[in-house]
């Protein structure tokens, strides 16, 4: 048990009060008629008597009523921790946070989502209530509050998916804390549900996110801890107006598995092998690699980088990209007799990949 305003127990010095009545309180006697006493001398008459508390049974009811109206005036809070068990009568909120990035989308892990959300959901007791938020890169709402297990079933079956998207716990979290504040029930659980990828917890802008101090929060881990490479971000510039591509392109590439420091990554186009290179990962697990500069036919060709190599999650090893070589346009520089323009054509032919060629007439 715990108050939220302990400083009004100082009032509880107010019990004095009561004993000091029945400590002081004297008998009224019925006064007796005389005559008159002019003619007696007085004599005074020390008396010594002993102060005792009589009806004390009344005593203390008026020392228990001071005492319930300054605890009353102490908000005091009854919760499941100093009983040490949860009220079984007391209804609970619960939020199924569920992960469907890209690394939980395989048949085996995913079946496992699955399975302990619809464990959840048939734990529900009466009175109870759950929402599904599902979340990747952004979080969306599966199925709002609700009591009713059917419908939450039905939304789990036919609106739960995993995704291509990468994992976000921040974003996922947000939208926990929002949808909680709505829940109708005063006790409230997180439940979230993740193969708990380590890249979520860089993603996102996580400052301001707080979850409610009284929220009950569970973790159920799917999946197993399997290594898993991938290429998260590449570098290029899909329209071309030379005959050579004029950059490198630059892939980076991010490991899950620490004994995996070195990585082969190649880059195709057309289905040709143009380049393949070693990225060094080091102790961070993230790795940039530059292919060289390479021909490029007219019209559209389709490349894909692909990290090499045994992995159990091959669909994230490759990146599919698309490039274009376009002629470019061409400005006609019109000189009269005197004229030397060579400033404006140098302004004009200065860079790489120009989309127009300068001709001079």
């Amino acid at each position: 048990m715990q108050f939220l305003a302990p400083i009004f127990w100082i009032a509880s010095i107010a019990l004095a009060v009561p004993i000091f009545l029945h400590l002081t309180r004297r008998e009224v006697k019925r006064p007796a008629v005389f005559p008159s006493v002019m003619f007696l001398r007085k004599i005074p008459v020390h008396e010594l008597r002993r102060r005792r508390i009589r009806q004390l049974p009344l005593l203390l009811l008026r020392c228990l009523a001071v005492l319930l109206l300054v605890a009353a005036f102490a908000h005091p809070v009854l919760n499941s921790s100093w009983l040490g068990r949860e009220s079984s009568a007391e209804s609970r909120s619960t939020l199924l946070l569920v992960d469907n990035s890209l690394s939980v989308s395989r048949p085996e892990v995913w079946s496992q989502v699955l399975s302990v959300v619809r464990e959840e959901i048939n734990g529900l007791g009466d009175g109870d209530e759950a929402s599904v938020v599902q979340f990747g890169e952004t979080a969306a709402v599966v199925w709002n509050w609700d009591r009713r297990r059917q419908p939450l079933m039905t939304a789990v079956r036919n609106r739960l998916k995993p995704s291509f998207s990468g994992t976000s716990f921040s974003a996922g979290l947000r939208r926990a804390t929002e949808m909680l504040a709505e829940a109708s029930n005063p006790r409230q659980e997180l439940c979230l549900i993740t193969d708990l990828q380590a890249n979520g917890l860089d993603s996102g802008d996580q400052a301001g996110l707080v979850i409610p101090a009284l929220t009950r929060f569970r973790l159920k881990a799917v999946g197993e801890d399997s290594p898993n490479s991938y290429v998260d971000q590449v570098r290029l510039n899909r329209e071309v107006f030379e005959s050579e591509y004029p950059y490198s392109i630059q892939a980076q590439v991010i490991s899950s598995s620490p004994s995996r420091n070195r990585l082969q990554v190649a880059l195709y186009l057309e289905e040709e092998l143009i380049d393949r290179r070693t990225c060094d990962l080091g102790d961070t697990g993230k790795g940039t690699v530059q292919f060289s500069p390479f021909a490029l036919s007219p019209g559209l060709s389709r490349g894909r980088i692909l990290v090499e190599g045994e992995d159990t999650l091959p669909e994230d090893d490759v990146f599919h990209f698309v490039l274009e070589r376009r002629e470019p346009f061409v400005v006609t520089i019109l000189q009269g007799r005197g004229a030397a323009p060579v400033y404006f054509q140098e302004a004009l032919s200065s860079g790489r990949n120009l989309p127009f060629r300068v001709n001079q007439v």
